[in-house]
Parts: C-alpha cells; sequence; structure tokens
C-alpha cells in the first residue's frame, strides 16, 4: 500500500458496465413480480433494489475521482443538471399522461417529482410522476452538497477515511433500527423517513462512495482481484434473496413490509458494493482489460441510466394487458419480450433524446457563462 496521491482519470469502463448489471437488478424487481411470478426468480429478483445502493456509491465514487483543479461549482452543477434533467422531465411527463388517462393522475406528485422532492414526502407524493425518479430526488440532493463535501473528504488521511467510514456505516445501522421501531409501532409519515427512500439517509452511501475515491487516490486497492469481488457479490446476493425468503416464510413482517425491510438488506449489502466498486476501479486504473470494459458492456453502461427511468412506463403496461401473471410458457416469452423491449428502448431514449439534449444544455449553458463573465468583466 501506497500513500501517494494519484492523478484522476476520466475513464473507468468496468465501473460503466458494471452500472448496467445493477439497473438490470432493478429491471428484474420490478418485471418479475407483475409479468413472471417464477418460483425462484421471484425471490431472487426482490433483493434487486440493493442496486440503487450501489449506484449512489458509484456516483460519489466517479464525481469525486474525476474532480480536478480545474472543476467549478457552476461547472458541476450544470454538468450534472444537464445529465439526469432532460429525460427525467420527458419519462415524468409521459408517466403523467399516462396515470391522468387511466385515472390514477396525481398533481402534487407530479409537481413534487417534477422539482425533484419527491422523496422526502411520504409515499402519497411519490404518485404521479415516474415512480422510479425518487431516487433522482436524493441524487439531487448529493450534488448538492458535493462540491462542498467533497473538498473536505479529498483531504483526509487513509485513518481517518477509514474512521469516517466506520462511523457512517454505524450511523447508518443505528437509523435502521430506529426506523423499524418507528414502522413498527404505526407512527405517523413512517414512509417519509424510510431508510430506503429518505435523502438524507441515503446520502451515507454516496460519502462513502467519496471516502472510497479519496482512499483510492492515496494509493489503497483492496486486494482483490475484479473476477473475485463478482463471485463474492453474486454469493452474497443470493444469500440475502433466501435469507428474505425464509423471514417471508415465517410471517415475519416490520411496518408494512413483509420479510426483510429494503433499507435493512440495502444495508447488508453494502460491504459487496463497496468492494464491487473499489475492484472494478483497481483493475480500470491498472490497465486490466475485463470482460466489464468491451464495447457492449461499455454501451449497455451508458444506456442504464435511461433503462433506470423508462423501465417501468413498459412494464407498467404490459402488465395491465394481462388478466393475472403466470409463471408459464406465456408468461415467459412475455418477460423475455419486455426485458429485450425496456433494453432497446433505453438504448434508443439515451441516444437520441439522453445524450443529445445533454450536449445541447451543456454547450449553451456554458456559452451563456462566458458571455455573462465577458460582461462582468
Amino acid at each position: 500500500m501506497t500513500t501517494n496521491t494519484i492523478r484522476p482519470t476520466g475513464h473507468l469502463p468496468s465501473l460503466t458496465g458494471l452500472r448496467f448489471y445493477a439497473a438490470a437488478a432493478i429491471l428484474l424487481r420490478h418485471s418479475v413480480e407483475q409479468i413472471f411470478p417464477l418460483a425462484g426468480l421471484l425471490q431472487f429478483s426482490i433483493v434487486g433494489p440493493v442496486g440503487v445502493g450501489f449506484f449512489f456509491i458509484l456516483s460519489g465514487f466517479v464525481l469525486a475521482w474525476s474532480w480536478t483543479g480545474r472543476s467549478t461549482r457552476p461547472g458541476f452543477y450544470l454538468d450534472r443538471f444537464a445529465r439526469i434533467y432532460p429525460l427525467h422531465i420527458a419519462t415524468t411527463i409521459i408517466a403523467a399522461a399516462i396515470a391522468m388517462a387511466i385515472g390514477h393522475g396525481s398533481g402534487r406528485g407530479l409537481i413534487a417529482s417534477l422539482v425533484l422532492v419527491q422523496a422526502w414526502l411520504p409515499d402519497v407524493w411519490r404518485m404521479g410522476g415516474n415512480a422510479p425518479s425518487w431516487s433522482l430526488s436524493c441524487e439531487a440532493f448529493f450534488y448538492a452538497t458535493f462540491p462542498f463535501v467533497n473538498s473536505r473528504v479529498a483531504n483526509l488521511s487513509l485513518r481517518r477515511i477509514a474512521l469516517c467510514g466506520g462511523a457512517i456505516c454505524a450511523a447508518m445501522a443505528f437509523y435502521v433500527i430506529c426506523y423499524a421501531l418507528y414502522a413498527r409501532a404505526s407512527l405517523p409519515y413512517a414512509s417519509a423517513l424510510s431508510p430506503y427512500t429518505f435523502p438524507g439517509y441515503r446520502i451515507a452511501e454516496f460519502a462513502l462512495g467519496l471516502l472510497l475515491a479519496s482512499a483510492m487516490r492515496r494509493g489503497w486497492r483492496p486486494g482483490i482481484s475484479l473476477r473475485q469481488a463478482l463471485w463474492a457479490t453474486g454469493s452474497w446476493y443470493g444469500l440475502l434473496a433466501l435469507a428474505d425468503w425464509i423471514a417471508a416464510s415465517h410471517g415475519i413482517r416490520i411496518g408494512q413490509e413483509r420479510g426483510i425491510p429494503l433499507g435493512a438488506l440495502d444495508l447488508a449489502f453494502l460491504p459487496a458494493a463497496v468492494l464491487l466498486v473499489a475492484a472494478g476501479a483497481s483493475e480500470d486504473l491498472t490497465g486490466v482489460k475485463t470482460f466489464l470494459s468491451g464495447p457492449i458492456h461499455h454501451a449497455l453502461g451508458k444506456a442504464s441510466f435511461a433503462l433506470y427511468l423508462v423501465q417501468m412506463l413498459i412494464i407498467e403496461r404490459v402488465a395491465s394487458t394481462r388478466s393475472a401473471s403466470l409463471a408459464d410458457a406465456k408468461g415467459a416469452a412475455t418477460f423475455a419480450a419486455t426485458i429485450t423491449t425496456c433494453i432497446l428502448v433505453s438504448w434508443l431514449a439515451h441516444k437520441y433524446v439522453e445524450r443529445p439534449l445533454n450536449t445541447i444544455i451543456r454547450e449553451r449553458g456554458r456559452s451563456v457563462g462566458n458571455s455573462l463573465s465577458k460582461k462582468i468583466g
């Protein structure tokens, strides 16, 4: 191990490839139950939402790793707005139009979604827009705090990084326990404080990503290959799915959730997610070519944000045309077609909506910024 500072690079192809699998885990969670509830596959898919925690850690890591001395706060905020808002607004409008057409629209939910504050509010406020976009409400909060927090995290020693990481994990565990007691008591507005959606809790995962980037910039490496990390992560994911199935089959319930609550599952998966990001980044930094760094995984990873946002628009429409979800041959065919359609539509949305609008907003934003600077100067 060395503590020499390492200059960051902007290209981490294995991490880009991993993004697709995190989005795919969430896709399975949403699609299996509604379209093809095959025993075994259904239990395996229920743990899929832990992919959101992986994204939060990865987001913190990538942003901290790519931040340089030339980065500015206005430029950062412009880039983040251009990155998430165009596709968010497009999918939210489509989701709202569909909801209103079938009489399920919510004006307040739509407004909360458009301004990205829905994750701070109870469940009823998350209706009316595109359901998965609640996580963008968390991301918007992370982005707002990033330039201020990162400047402090970047200067920490490896020892302080380890201490901060341990303190964050302990605080997360304490919060999950307190929330479980709060939810069991059926106290009001519990859903607004859920450790699965509450931005004030989930920023801890983003902070762990910042700490990991700072540690790796100082030379720390996980001492495990990406392949080994993938095997360990997959095995742990399977064990969590088994534990959740056992808990659910024994009637364990906390609040409204049957089985192990999502917040607890996410917390249990946290070490594996950190390890996976660290292992992937480590091999990318040493120039090791992995199966995740190939062109197909690169394209799928780039479209993962679009996959996350378009999936429910497709899955709910498919599910609404079926009288029941069946684990038979027809259900399997419908399931396969739905997954394929989600991936294809996400690639098209990334190429023809997300990427062009991202470029336009950045270029026009920088042009306006340069004009204002000249006038002020």
